[in-house]
């Protein structure tokens, strides 16, 4: 094998490049491979359509978030119902990289109801929707937060409005 000239590659590639001995050293053989423990997601695969939304609740919280009457109208106002959705639970003070998500869940578009939710670099402005990637994202304030306070729930209407109608 010939010697590797790094003037050549820099024609191609504008980021940096890192040479190793063994390009396969760090990926893990089948049989290795590790089981990563996520958040709790529930969702019916049969009729998902794409809308994730992310939640930081207690268990016993996250386990009656099918039964919130407010996040019904929301996601009604929307046209969601509440089996069209994946909820994403995760843990206090846990962020969620949405490419690892994304093997998980065919992910069109977020919702994240607490505004530090996901690992990004820099955190966007709540209620106006961004990009990552291809999948729009709306961040907000909790859902407990939301409830307690008209205004809020004005800017999360027109968000959603940008980002859905």
């Amino acid at each position: 094998m010939s010697e590797f000239n790094s003037a050549f590659y820099k024609n191609f590639y504008s980021e940096t490049l890192f040479v190793t001995r063994d390009a396969n050293a760090n990926v893990p053989l089948p049989e290795e491979e590790l089981i990563v423990t996520g958040p709790e997601i529930t969702y019916n695969e049969k009729v998902f359509k794409g809308l994730v939304i992310l939640v930081s609740e207690k268990n016993e919280t996250f386990s009656q978030i099918l039964q919130n009457e407010f996040l019904t109208k929301i996601l009604k106002a929307i046209k969601f119902e509440m089996h069209d959705v994946a909820f994403v639970n995760i843990a206090l003070g846990g962020k969620i990289n949405l490419a690892v998500l994304g093997k998980k869940l065919p992910v069109k578009s977020v919702v994240s109801f607490g505004t530090d939710l996901l690992d990004i670099d820099k955190i966007p402005a709540p209620y106006k929707h961004f990009h990552v990637g291809p999948t729009p994202v709306l961040l907000s304030e909790s859902l407990t937060q939301l409830e307690a306070d008209q205004s809020k729930k004005r800017l999360l209407w027109n968000g959603l409005q940008g980002m859905f109608l």
